[in-house]
């Protein structure tokens, strides 16, 4: 799932940096990228030592890591769409200006000779730094609210899902299951979301500020159903109320109102909640009403 959501940006990298020409502040940056990625020590004699494709390569594999390792901190979210950690890279990406254009002082001190004629140096850490720096940046908002340099979080539904993360960490896994199902529960009952055919189970945890496996697990732990069954229980006495309110209603009519995408799903969904099929009930309530 990830490297699919990096290979765009990652393209992006690689044929800005092969066509970009020379960077100031680059060779530092390289001459760093080589001592935590690979262990280079040895400053090259001249350009030509290792390939100005390795040493963008490097970067981007950087990156990467930095991708793979920040991620960890999403893990309230729902991350099944690729999308989220494709923008969260190209956010990083828009940042890297300020670690290739390094200021005149980080490149002065991006190599330290020692007493051997300057044939050894260590690189300055401060190129690498300031890319964690670029990188973190638009991952603040995202970070978890345990982490103790954490900042308020703007976005307002990310906001409460953290609040409510804090608060759940606080209680038993039942007691929290018992809050996320009387959400779900006063969602259904007040907003109806079922009569809308395409109603998915993202929607559902959108709207009580968890993700789709706690939504799952929930159901099927506290009404032993599945999502769709769950659903379709709410469809199915909603139709039921219709009938007993305008018994000469059509089925098909009926089906559609209901949230049904079709006949068939509303005869099976019906038969299974009331023993019976939607049309022989539709009769029952005609019958009684003569």
């Amino acid at each position: 799932m990830l490297l699919p959501s990096m290979s765009l940006p990652l393209i992006l990298i690689l044929v800005s940096a092969l066509t970009a020409g020379t960077w100031p502040g680059l060779r530092e940056l390289e001459a760093s990228l080589m001592l935590s990625l690979f262990g280079m020590r040895k400053k090259p004699k001249d350009s030509s030592e290792y390939s100005g494709e390795l040493s963008y390569l490097s970067i981007a594999a950087y990156l990467v890591s930095l991708v793979v390792f920040f991620l960890s901190w999403l893990d309230y979210l729902d991350l099944d769409d690729a999308i989220v950690p494709l923008l969260l890279f190209l956010l990083a990406v828009s940042f890297l200006d300020q670690v290739l254009f390094a200021t005149r002082e980080d490149r002065l001190s991006a190599y330290s000779d020692d007493e051997n004629e300057g044939k050894t140096a260590i690189p300055s850490p401060a190129p690498v730094k300031r890319l964690k720096r670029a990188f973190l940046r638009p991952l603040k908002a995202f970070r978890k609210p345990s982490m103790p340099e954490n900042k308020p979080v703007k976005h307002s539904l990310a906001k409460e899902t953290v609040l409510y993360k804090e608060e759940c960490e606080t209680e038993e896994p039942t007691t929290r299951m018992d809050v996320i199902f009387e959400r779900i529960k006063d969602y259904m009952e007040n907003k109806q979301p079922y009569l809308e055919y395409d109603f998915q189970m993202s929607d559902m945890a959108e709207a009580v500020y968890t993700n789709k496996s706690y939504v799952s697990k929930t159901i099927n732990a506290m009404a032993g159903k599945n999502f769709c069954q769950f659903v379709n229980s709410y469809r199915v006495r909603y139709a039921v109320h219709v009938m007993h309110k305008n018994p000469k209603i059509k089925v098909g009519e009926l089906a559609l109102m209901s949230g049904f995408s079709s006949m068939v799903s509303f005869d099976m969904a019906f038969k299974l909640h009331m023993n019976t099929t939607p049309s022989e009930y539709l009769r029952s309530i005609q019958a009684e009403k003569l």
